[in-house]
């Protein structure tokens, strides 16, 4: 979910506070933690992540990334790019699992 506020706190610590995550069922929830690169192109849509040799690869990946973006503006009927959902494409070489779905986080291989 889109960061809501930060608060500081003593010790320089910073909370960070999103805002709430829509009910959705628990095998539906992924989390992925690797020191991955994230795209970085402004005019782009979507962002990808990969691991960072493969980062000037992705130019058919970040094309796909955009229309399956826009595929779901259409689908879900979302008026404006602030209003959409953040989704994550991951780049995972020798990825096993063809079925798994996770809302907001799409694996390929």
């Amino acid at each position: 979910m889109p960061l809501k506020k930060l608060l500081s706190h003593e010790n320089n610590m910073i909370w960070a506070i999103f805002h709430t995550t829509p009910e959705m069922p628990t095998y539906l929830v992924a989390v992925m933690i690797a020191a991955y690169h994230g795209s970085s192109y402004e005019n782009r849509i979507a962002n990808i992540w990969c691991r960072e040799f493969l980062a000037k690869q992705l130019d058919f990946a970040l094309d796909i990334a955009d229309k399956v973006k826009m595929h779901f503006r259409y689908l879900l009927e979302f008026s404006t790019l602030k209003a959409e959902p953040n989704v994550k494409h991951v780049v995972i070489p020798g990825y096993q699992h063809d079925d798994m779905e996770n809302w907001r986080l799409l694996f390929y291989r």
